[in-house]
């Protein structure tokens, strides 16, 4: 029974991200996922406000609430993707390598933190350059994807590990 290495591993897992990124590519392209704004939805259950007359307390409809769904992971991969024009599949690969496309993971001993893996410095670093305040949102995913995006275009992906196993 053979073992596989650490570089069949890696290349097993960027393997899957890009058929996962693929896919979302097919399935967009047919017109089943794609959106170019937030999806909204009615609310199934209508909002009920009080209305008084004569003494009386009434329930009044309120017409249905919208609820905005949020953006898939994907859907923000590639709309940041064609927005710095940098392949999907790098910024795929370096997710998948860096978090497991998980936006609260933590690694390098607490220090790098969210679905990029950036470290507070870099973070902020990358923020005030794109002109931006130097909040801490390393935990939100579509922030720290733009900022993966937008440092891949400017020639910073050496910042990340993963990017030199992914290029």
């Amino acid at each position: 029974m053979s073992r596989r290495t650490q570089n069949e591993d890696l290349y097993f897992t960027c393997r899957l991200g890009i058929i996962f990124v693929f896919l979302f590519l097919i399935l967009n392209f047919l017109g089943q996922i794609a959106r170019t704004e937030p999806r909204e939805i009615i609310s199934p259950v209508p909002i009920v406000k009080a209305k008084e007359t004569s003494g009386e307390v009434l329930p009044t409809p309120i017409p249905s609430q919208k609820q905005v769904i949020p953006k898939t992971i994907p859907e923000m991969i590639i709309e940041y993707s064609e927005k710095y024009q940098v392949d999907p599949l790098l910024v795929s690969c370096i997710l998948e390598n860096e978090s497991h496309f998980r936006p609260e993971a933590i690694g390098d001993n607490g220090l790098a933190v969210g679905i990029a893996q950036f470290h507070l410095n870099t973070f902020k670093t990358f923020r005030r350059l794109m002109g931006e305040t130097g909040k801490d949102l390393r935990t939100n995913p579509e922030e720290s994807i733009k900022i993966l995006c937008w440092a891949l275009s400017t020639g910073r992906g050496y910042h990340w590990t993963a990017y030199r196993r992914c290029k």
